[in-house]
This record gives structure tokens, C-alpha cells and sequence, in this order.
């Protein structure tokens, strides 16, 4: 493949990337505020849900790495030289699966099963395994979007993610992914048009007669 072939396909490549993340910023943003909305965890726990706003805060919860599942650069003795992001479950202070935190001792990681999860945060604040806070961590707050879509985990994650958590529900739970903010429409249909454009131009360029 020639040098000049292979910039033209970037060329239309790149704007086919410009659409589909223009689209995806749009679809995530959809309905969000320009200020998070506050949520209570045992809310969610006892039922409740948003409605419409994506972009949500949600309040004091205990972080389980004990469940929690790493993605990223993985050695051949299973550590992680880099992690891309952790997904870790939260609960509420009024969950029941507290009263088995109390009870543990020196083994934290004999646990009964955590049967009342409804939320998962997806966060990029930690690249390497070092970084990641104790089994069993207060978070005073954490503020971000909610994925969108009825399953917007993998498989392979929620999989792995069930193996600690058996009984969780992938058409329940909430994902946050902490610390992501809405993009404005402006932006979303901007990044969408100049994608378009890319690719006609691109595509136009590729079958121009020399």
C-alpha cells in the first residue's frame, strides 16, 4: 500500500472517529444538567432512580476494592504493571452488607455475599496497583455520568465482577464513571460535523484521478 493511500484512508478513518465520538458525547449527555444532581446511595439501594439527569452526585458510601475489578497492562503473575481503570462496588452506610464489615476481624477478604448492589463506579483516578486505598474505603463523595444503556459494561468485566458478586444485575445497576462531565450538544454535533466533513473530504481525495 502506497504512502499517499495509506494518508487518505487516516483521513477518512479519523473523520469516521470524529462522528462516532460526537455521537456517543450526545447520546451519554443526553438530559444532563450543567450542575450534578444529587443522590443519596440508600436511595438507589431502596429502589429509587434519577430521572433524566445523567450527571449525578452521589453522597457518603464505602468503596469494596475487596470486589473491585482492574482493567489494564497485565503481567504474566496476574499483577498490573498499568492499570486503565478500576470498577468498584459502593454501599451505603445503611446497606446490610455493612454489618458484615463489623464482623470480619483481621480477614477482610472472607466476606458473606453482597447480594444489594446498585452501584458500580468506574474510575481512572489510579494507574497503578500501589495507588488503590484500602479493602474497605469511606468515600465522602463522588460525582460523574452515568453510563448509558440497558448493559454498559462488557461481558468479560460484568463477568468477572459476578464471580465476587453473584447475584448482581447488570439491568439494575448503575455505573458512575467518576469524574466525567457532560459534553454541551455545541461541541457533541461540532465534533459530529467536522467528522462528517473529514470523511467526505477524505473519501473524495481517495477517488480523485490523479
Amino acid at each position: 500500500m502506497g504512502f499517499m493511500l495509506r494518508i487518505k484512508l487516516a483521513v477518512v478513518v479519523l473523520g469516521i472517529v470524529g462522528v462516532v465520538m460526537g455521537f456517543q458525547n450526545l447520546r451519554k449527555s443526553n438530559g444532563a444538567s450543567s450542575a450534578p444532581q444529587h443522590f443519596e446511595l440508600a436511595a438507589l439501594e431502596n429502589g429509587s432512580r434519577p430521572v433524566g439527569n445523567p450527571y449525578l452526585s452521589i453522597g457518603p458510601h464505602t468503596a469494596l476494592f475487596t470486589h473491585a475489578v482492574m482493567y489494564g497492562e497485565q503481567n504474566t503473575d496476574g499483577s498490573f504493571s498499568n492499570l486503565d481503570y478500576v470498577i468498584y462496588p459502593a454501599i451505603s452506610s445503611e446497606n446490610p452488607f455493612q454489618e458484615n464489615l463489623e464482623t470480619l476481624g483481621d480477614n477482610p477478604y472472607q466476606l458473606a455475599p453482597l447480594d444489594k448492589t446498585v452501584l458500580l463506579v468506574k474510575t481512572y483516578r489510579y494507574t497503578h496497583e500501589s495507588q488503590l486505598p484500602g479493602a474497605f474505603t469511606e468515600v465522602p463523595a463522588v460525582t460523574g455520568m452515568v453510563m448509558p444503556g440497558a448493559a454498559p459494561l462488557s461481558g468479560e468485566i460484568f463477568g468477572l465482577l459476578k464471580q465476587d458478586i453473584p447475584h448482581l444485575n447488570q439491568a439494575r445497576v448503575i455505573v458512575l464513571e467518576d469524574g466525567e462531565t457532560p459534553s454541551s450538544m455545541l461541541a457533541s454535533f461540532g465534533l459530529m460535523g467536522l467528522g462528517v466533513l473529514g470523511a467526505l473530504a477524505g473519501i473524495a481525495w481517495l477517488f480523485k484521478k490523479s
